[in-house]
């Protein structure tokens, strides 16, 4: 599973799997991601890359940031702490329908869209199961 989820985290993007797909990934937080909670959301501070190649002569005469932050406000941190590498995307989509008395189709846009977010800044990965990987 640790190599599906890698390989997802390449791609950064759920283009291209089904519904079914996306509903069976599971997500997981991405553990160097320092969280410090505030009072109206979350903080995140998420580790960059070191600078490689011509970035890295860039890096000496113009410093780069080691890691970007993103802001979670109540809702986004409700969602990002219902992400434990056991709940996978369908059960945190119903719940949080349920948590805010919405409807699936609402929740689903809500809660696939923040977790793409995610994954692009590197917060989390998404582990698809081998089957549901090999079949794309």
């Amino acid at each position: 599973m640790e190599a599906l989820a890698k390989n997802w985290f390449k791609k950064k993007s759920v283009e291209g799997l089904s519904i079914e797909q996306i509903y069976a990934g599971i997500p997981f937080r991405n553990e160097k991601v320092r969280i410090t909670k505030v009072s109206d959301g979350t903080v995140l501070d998420i580790p960059l890359r070191k600078p490689t190649g011509g970035w890295k002569i860039l890096a000496l005469v113009m410093p780069l940031s080691d890691e970007h932050r993103i802001f979670l406000d109540k809702i986004g941190s409700l969602i990002y702490e219902r992400i434990n590498g056991i709940t996978n995307v369908e059960q945190i989509i119903r719940n949080f329908a349920v948590a805010h008395s919405i409807s699936l189709i609402e929740s689903r846009e809500l809660v696939v869209n923040f977790l793409k977010k995610l994954l692009k800044r590197g917060a989390i990965v998404i582990a698809l199961e081998e089957k549901s990987y090999e079949e794309r």
